[in-house]
């Protein structure tokens, strides 16, 4: 499929854009595994999108909420570093749901010896209600403690799952359903994911990204799972030739769906030969520094009671960012004309906008622990989503296709030149160009679509005599109007009528 190949080189990485508090761990990440810069910092940003997840959401200006999960593709081929970066970049990720599964462990031993004391109680109560049952006693009493008991019946505790590798669909609504509401599908190799059952449930995937409210059936289950507030990221990489395979199974149903518009895609350049293999020791703090801040936010995210809060706080723009932000809408409204920037990836461009939005609230938390978008951070966030703009242009983008009026024209425009050699005559009456055009545009209504098209574009001039009973044409609209040229034009094409009609 050839839309899946780069048609132009990708633009420069802006990663000066990040705050120096991310842009320094990209670089130190960088230099211990040699993967290109692209691909590192987008992994960066899927890693912040779990820290925050759990903790808030965006308020758009005038618009919806939107939770701060996100996805990202990255399409890399062999040698590229997929696995050492996300180990580096996910360490605290990984660390805190290790000690979180430990703490689990705890909860489930003492669980279970509640449950036991539990259900001793109960069949004691069962035991007391059927005596009082047999010898005629009141039952009351009895009834009220076995109601007051159900009351207290130990609750099982969640089992902290924060990644999941190769699920499917239904899996995954479980997971977060009954364990844990913030995960992350994090896969090196995605080829199996994409290509398998997970690929089937796309449009549900979709609303667990956008954190809406899903419900499934079951077979043989009385009651739907229900996710109230998901909060899932995809991290995603894989080879080119898998993402191809992926397109030719599906053919446009990802894009249609909308799965690609919600994902942030980089396809990076690897570069064999020219990498540095000598031993690098980076700065450990600049990682460090990265790695503590993603941990203390993924507390945050927990409860005293430990599990996760379920009151999350809103993402605020300041006046003059939400000025701006609207100003950005305007600007993407605007690149869906013909011809515009974003007129062949309209699927991308629906989700800009949020795109910018919700990065510039992660980095608004993650960099500066403020729940306010200001406009220094808003312009980070324009830059970065600009660049994957690019990018999804670069590699999925059809090229532009002109609407018919337009093609049309390109088809009429040397004919009438042609034609207007053949008359000797720079002014053409419409209805003989009617008569003799292509095939194609003898159509009234779609040859003056055509011709109106070249009237806007300067290209010719269209006018009327004889009180709008006669139409003529100029192809030299810069040329000083010729009566006497134009008097022979209409005496030319009425002596051919009369001819015509004998």
């Amino acid at each position: 499929m050839n839309n899946c190949q780069p048609s132009i080189l990708p633009l420069i990485y802006p990663e000066n854009s990040w705050p120096p508090l991310v842009k320094n761990a990209i670089h130190s990440v960088q230099l211990q595994t040699q993967s290109p810069l692209p691909y590192i910092a987008t992994i960066a940003m899927s890693v912040i999108a779990e820290a925050v997840q759990g903790l808030a959401y965006v308020q758009i200006p005038s618009g919806p909420i939107c939770s701060l999960s996100l996805s990202v593709l990255a399409i890399l081929d062999s040698g590229g570093g997929k696995s050492p970066v996300l180990k580096l970049l996910r360490k605290p990720v990984v660390e805190f749901e290790a000690g979180m599964q430990e703490i689990y462990k705890q909860k489930m031993h003492a669980y279970l010896t509640s449950e036991k004391i539990w259900k001793i109680t109960d069949d004691e109560y069962a035991k007391a209600l059927r005596r009082a049952i047999t010898k005629g006693e009141d039952v009351v009493t009895v009834e009220e403690r076995i109601v007051a008991h159900q009351n207290v019946k130990p609750e099982k505790p969640p089992y902290p799952i924060l990644t999941y590798a190769n699920p499917t669909i239904e899996a995954l609504v479980h997971g977060l359903a009954k364990n844990w509401p913030n995960a992350a599908v994090v896969s090196d190799e995605a080829s199996g994911l994409i290509n398998g059952r997970l690929a089937q449930g796309l449009a549900l995937l979709n609303q667990l990204i956008d954190g809406a409210r899903v419900s499934v059936e079951r077979k043989g289950e009385p009651d739907p799972i229900i996710v109230q507030e998901p909060r899932l990221t995809c991290v995603l990489a894989l080879q080119p030739g898998q993402i191809e395979k992926f397109f030719n199974r599906t053919g446009e149903d990802a894009r249609d769906i909308g799965f690609l518009a919600r994902t942030l895609i980089c396809k990076p350049f690897v570069m064999p030969g020219f990498r540095n293999v000598s031993p690098v020791e980076p700065d450990p703090q600049f990682l460090d520094h990265f790695h503590d801040r993603v941990k203390a936010l993924l507390t945050q995210s927990v409860g005293q009671d430990g599990l996760p809060i379920t009151k999350k706080r809103a993402v605020v723009f300041c006046p003059e960012a939400a000025e701006a932000y609207v100003d950005l809408r305007q600007q993407i409204e605007t690149g869906l004309m013909v011809g515009g920037y974003f007129a062949n990836i309209k699927d991308f461009a629906e989700k800009a906008a949020r795109h910018v939005a919700k990065l510039a609230a992660m980095l608004e938390i993650f960099v500066n622990d403020s729940y306010v978008i200001r406009t220094d951070m808003l312009w980070c966030a324009m830059s970065l989503i600009n660049w994957h703009a690019e990018e999804f242009k670069r590699i999925f983008a059809k090229p532009d296709e002109l609407p018919q009026p337009f093609q049309d024209a390109n088809t009429l425009l040397p004919w009438l030149h042609h034609f207007m050699r053949a008359r000797t005559n720079r002014y053409l009456m419409k209805n003989d160009v009617l008569k003799h055009a292509p095939s194609s545009l003898r159509s009234k209504e779609r040859l003056e679509s055509a011709l109106q098209v070249l009237v806007n574009q300067g290209l010719l001039r269209w006018d009327v005599l004889l009180q709008g009973k006669m139409h003529f044409l100029d192809l030299f609209p810069a040329l000083p109007f010729d009566m006497y040229a134009l008097q022979i034009a209409v005496e030319h094409y009425r002596s051919r009528k009369k001819l015509f009609w004998r």
